[in-house]
């Protein structure tokens, strides 16, 4: 990523050697003063000086300067912002602030952010500037009037997506919990919304004056599920432990087998404590299914492991804090 930095001081020349200590990014600075430049350009806070030039090659603009020099840079300097870019300005204004960029990211076509990190410190300038000023701190954000538009769009976008994923993992994980069930149980995977696609906007509508005095959004994609059904029984909530965990598994081998369909290639797959709320036929399916897939399995036991001859490449050991590998075993 690009980043490019408006005003060196403490908070732009903090930012600066933050994100080189703690990033690949390539940061280009401005700064009136020439000798701040030099300084930045020494101690590697940034790779070089942001023009017009790399300004269009930015894909995050921070402007670290007193409100009306970051609103008179902006004027200056917004149309070659490229399309698509965010600019967060660092101002301890606000309101005014917002009211002069807000309009120019909407005519140039750049997404906004007003901003204002909680960090200081007695001097300022950038030999005050430290890489770890913001460690800890906390960031103002202000919306803007595109922001429920911006929610709304992308919510939408979520919301579809996850109606085909789940459908496209349903009968996937109805036929594997069948198998590993010894054909007994049917599941059926439902995708629970919080509210459909086409009725978010009326729903974010309504709850708007309630959300902002919450500082919360309370409606939306964030706010799904998934639904596990058997017999028309909610087994999250009335299931049994073993019926739960077999639910998961089923996911779990339902989204490597999808996984494997898109991208032809075999996922690593992380279980934990797997085998202690399943019954010995349930174990063998489960263990049979997973042969062929690089596992790694978090346990505190190999007993029913060797019991069900699971062949087992390497054993690793974790007491007291210490990790040992303990050997192979089959």
């Amino acid at each position: 990523m690009k980043v490019g930095i408006v005003g060196l001081g403490l908070m732009g020349g903090s930012m600066a050697k933050s994100i080189k200590a703690r990033t690949s990014h390539t940061v280009y600075g401005i700064d009136l003063d020439q000798e701040t430049m030099s300084l930045a350009r020494l101690c590697g806070a940034i790779d070089g000086p942001l023009t017009g030039e790399n300004l269009a090659r930015c894909d995050l603009v921070l402007v670290a300067l007193r409100p009306q020099a970051a609103i008179d840079w902006v004027r200056e300097k917004g149309a070659g912002i490229p399309k698509g870019a965010i600019l967060v300005d660092f101002c301890g204004v606000k309101r005014v602030v917002v009211e002069a960029l807000a309009p120019l990211a909407e005519e140039y076509g750049f997404s906004y952010i007003g901003g204002h990190p909680m960090a200081g410190r007695e001097r300022g300038g950038f030999t005050a500037s430290t890489e770890d000023l913001y460690v800890g701190a906390s960031m103002i954000l202000t919306p803007d009037k595109r922001t429920d538009m911006q929610l709304l769009e992308t919510g939408k976008k979520i919301i579809r997506r996850r109606k085909q994923f789940v459908e496209d993992l349903r009968e996937l994980v109805h036929d594997i919990h069948y198998r590993i069930s010894g054909e007994r149980e049917e599941l059926v995977l439902s995708y629970e919304a919080n509210t459909d696609d086409g009725a978010f906007e009326d729903a974010l509508v309504r709850a708007r004056v309630r959300d902002r005095k919450m500082c919360q959004t309370s409606v939306g994609p964030h706010r799904d599920d998934l639904l596990f059904t058997i017999g028309g029984v909610d087994i999250r909530r009335f299931g049994s432990q073993g019926q739960q965990r077999t639910s998961a598994l089923s996911l779990k081998l339902s989204e490597i087998e999808l996984v494997r369909t898109l991208i032809h290639d075999t996922p690593v797959l992380l279980l934990d404590d797997v085998l202690s709320e399943l019954d010995s036929r349930r174990q063998n399916y489960l263990l049979n299914s997973i042969g062929e897939i690089q596992t790694m399995i978090t346990c505190t036991g190999l007993d029913e492991f060797v019991r069900n001859r699971f062949q087992i490449n390497r054993v690793f050991q974790v007491m007291n804090g210490q990790i040992s590998e303990k050997g192979l075993c089959s």
